[in-house]
């Protein structure tokens, strides 16, 4: 199927999903960010133009076109909320130029529209049907309560107050609807990413994201308890134990970088896990918390951010190009700092839940990896006992140029063969 004045052409693949082929760009066969249209990068601009869409693919083409809306819904709040930001930030930020303090304008009306736009578009739980449970962890933003949903176990994740970070609330609920609508691309296998119910309205000013429940909770958490050697917590796990757990979370990273999303923030607390902890062999282990995730158009692009915008980041997990230095700093993310993060994961995998730069503040890590990068990876700060082909990995995934790190799909290999 040809599109119009371009280079290359998109078809339609098994009556599933569109595709997109750019020989100018060596890209073969990417998910289309577009599905509806074909894509051609000119310069340094994108350029869209129609193509035909057979009538018997329509609930496909509604499908992929609700979420063109949703990635619109999602940009103007993102806009909006960091305009709010700008005029009401009492730190260096307000010493901005004033073309930087319009660059995002805009108008509350508009963030409301935007809003709610956005919720009506997402599915969503009723309140009647969700049976709100027990607390089982809380954290300076949110809250989790195990729950009930149509007698089946769920996690309902909401916010302490809607007001801060609610566009990132909305970001994570849109991301999570994205992957839903495109785990058919992963029929061969199973989705290693934490499934998606919905939103639910708790009260008229807040919501709340209900996915699937995982009953052994954060692998951090797991892991931290087996180190004390509890007999409350299961089998003791080896090494291939973990190996099994650093393959399903890879799986995880290698699914969303199909998707163009980048996770933000891989680390054993945003990695669940599910089975009978008596049977280590066949625990399910999942990607969560796509609070830092971002949907972006080409694989070789990034998303930036003010520093100033979020008062925590994890920068004992962030790759050394994450942190772009100036009078107003701000923080790169890219598919390849979610494969460094991966590095820092499986050293705390192996260490049974150590940090990455154990006994270092968040802040005095950071200092010491923009010294020398090379010096002062988290690995040259780890005395725990760790296998010789997992530290080779580890060493792939902190290469000091971003190319130079594995892709997921490889690591994935690399991890099986250990």
């Amino acid at each position: 199927m040809d599109c119009k004045d371009i280079g290359g052409f998109c078809n339609f693949t098994d009556f599933q999903t569109w595709y997109c082929e750019w020989k100018e760009m060596d890209l073969f066969e990417e998910l289309c960010p577009l599905p509806s249209i074909c894509c051609v990068p000119k310069a340094s601009k994108w350029k869209y133009f129609l193509s035909f869409i057979p009538s018997i693919k329509i609930i496909a083409y509604f499908s992929i076109s609700f979420f063109i809306l949703l990635s619109t819904g999602i940009l103007i709040t993102k806009l909006a909320k960091r305009f709010v930001a700008k005029q009401t930030r009492k730190t260096s930020f307000a010493t901005t130029s004033a073309e930087d303090h319009n660059k995002f304008a805009t108008t509350l009306a508009i963030e409301t529209w935007a809003v709610k736009t956005l919720i009506k578009l997402l599915p969503t739980v009723s309140k009647k049907e969700l049976k709100i449970g027990q607390k089982i962890s809380s954290g300076k933003f949110l809250v989790l309560h195990k729950s009930k949903l149509h007698d089946s176990s769920v996690c309902l994740k909401s916010m302490k107050c809607q007001n801060d970070h609610f566009d990132i609330f909305l970001n994570e609920a849109a991301i999570l609807w994205h992957i839903r609508l495109s785990a058919h691309l992963f029929k061969t296998m199973p989705l290693h990413i934490c499934n998606f119910n919905g939103i639910c309205q708790l009260r008229p000013d807040q919501f709340g994201i209900v996915f699937e429940w995982m009953n052994l909770g954060s692998v951090w958490a797991f892991l931290s308890e087996q180190k004390t050697n509890s007999t409350n917590v299961g089998k003791q796990l080896d090494s291939k134990d973990l190996l099994r757990i650093a393959i399903q979370i890879c799986a995880g990273v290698y699914q969303l970088h199909t998707l163009l999303i980048i996770h933000g923030n891989v680390s054993a607390r945003n990695c669940l896990l599910a089975g009978d902890p008596f049977k280590p062999e066949k625990l399910i282990a999942k990607l969560a918390d796509f609070g830092n995730s971002q949907i972006i158009p080409t694989k070789n692009a990034f998303y930036e951010c003010w520093a100033s915008e979020r008062s925590v980041w994890p920068y004992k997990w962030m790759a050394p190009e994450c942190f772009v230095t100036g009078e107003n700093e701000k923080h790169q993310f890219s598919l390849h700092s979610d494969i460094w993060s991966f590095g820092a994961f499986l050293l705390e995998l192996f260490s049974f839940g150590d940090e990455p730069y154990p006994n270092l503040s968040s802040a005095d890590a950071k200092t010491l990896l923009l010294m020398d990068p090379k010096m002062n990876n988290a690995l040259n700060f780890t005395e725990t006992f760790i296998p010789n082909d997992v530290k080779r990995i580890i060493r792939k995934c902190f290469a000091l140029a971003p190319k130079d790190r594995p892709k997921a799909e490889n690591l994935i290999k690399l991890l099986q063969q250990c």
